[in-house]
């Protein structure tokens, strides 16, 4: 794995510019937070690294190719037509024991009993587990998260860091996050975007 940069990078949406020269250098393998208020393009670098959205100007070096991306939406983005366990077995490479690899990361983000449920059967932070788990399972070496604790609770919020922090050990993890705790409790080191300068 290599370090991601940002070599002033730039990207803007019509007329709103929200990364002007941005440097940025997110290191191999560790836990990185991206904060800052809403608008300044944390969701865009993430979009960029998965290289579902390309600079204006600058460049991205170190990025990942693809197939070593995991990504948590803000959206859940399951699969409508498949239960929670399904949705995390079509991301295993593994096809021995695909059951049993799906329950136990349900069982991480304490969602046993909603293995055989489909999405439209499951709350919004429900969905938003499932989609955590699917990222895990995948086990790629890169895993970007958008706010992938959004709407929990602090109590459940806090039990889950607690549990998926070991299975985050060696991979290189960006997550955007606007609450300085789970920053603080999840990350090695923490950027704050701010507006580009007019």
């Amino acid at each position: 794995m290599h370090d991601i940069e940002f070599a002033g990078v730039c990207r803007s949406f019509g007329t709103k510019t929200v990364l002007r020269d941005l440097h940025l250098t997110l290191e191999a393998g560790k836990i990185t937070a991206l904060s800052g208020p809403s608008g300044v393009g944390k969701t865009t670098v993430l979009r960029m690294i998965a290289g579902l959205e390309r600079p204006d100007a600058g460049d991205i070096l170190g990025a990942p190719p693809m197939h070593d991306v995991s990504f948590v939406f803000q959206e859940p983005r399951l699969l409508p037509w498949l239960t929670a366990r399904d949705n995390i077995r079509c991301v295993l490479a593994d096809r021995r024991d695909r059951a049993g690899t799906a329950d136990r990361f349900l069982e991480t983000v304490e969602l046993t009993d909603a293995a055989c449920q489909l999405p439209e059967q499951l709350s919004g932070g429900m969905q938003q587990r499932v989609s955590l788990a699917r990222a895990l399972a995948a086990e790629r070496p890169v895993l970007l998260m958008d706010e992938p604790f959004r709407g929990l609770d602090i109590a459940l919020r806090d039990r889950l860091i607690c549990r998926i922090l070991p299975l985050l050990a060696g991979k290189t993890v960006i997550f955007v996050t606007h609450s300085p705790e789970e920053a603080e409790a999840v990350a090695d080191r923490t950027f704050v975007l701010t507006p580009p300068v007019i």
